[in-house]
């Protein structure tokens, strides 16, 4: 599992890293500035995809069961993409 793990953390790193060596610096500020409820709403389902679905599942599988947790990581889902929502509302 630790392998898997730090496959995915080393092909984000170099898609990043690809990004910006990619496109200029100023270019990347203005997309980010234009698309802010965007970016925090991709943001939260990497966090919750990563964490959720790849990190705890397993356990959580193992010690609650599978329906339990896979229960439990979908209203995670919902739930990050409802507070995303609510962060463009307040922000």
């Amino acid at each position: 599992m630790g392998r898997g793990i730090a496959l995915t953390i080393f092909a984000v790193i170099f898609a990043i890293g690809l990004i910006l060596a990619i496109l200029p610096h100023e270019e990347i500020a203005v997309f980010i500035a234009k698309q802010k409820f965007l970016v925090a709403t991709i943001a939260a389902i990497f966090d919750n995809a990563y964490h959720g679905w790849v990190v705890a599942l397993p356990l959580e599988k193992r010690e609650f069961g599978t329906k339990l947790a896979v229960t439990r990581n979908a209203l995670s889902f919902i739930f990050s993409i409802v507070i995303a929502v609510m962060m463009r509302v307040i922000l």
